[in-house]
């Protein structure tokens, strides 16, 4: 686990995740990313539903 991903709320590491596949970031970045909402047992739902309501 990335001590500094860890650190993140769960709203941000998610519109992390997406502004990362919108703006074509790197594959392993995001894989990285994939893993942390894995880890923490985010579910795809979630991800979609409160990606937009989610200030940086």
């Amino acid at each position: 686990m990335n001590s500094s991903m860890s650190k993140l709320s769960n709203p941000l590491l998610i519109k992390t995740y997406h502004l990362a596949i919108e703006l074509n970031l790197d594959k392993r970045f995001i894989k990285m990313i994939s893993e942390e909402l894995e880890r923490r047992k985010l579910s795809h739902s979630f991800y979609l539903v409160h990606y937009d309501k989610t200030p940086m």
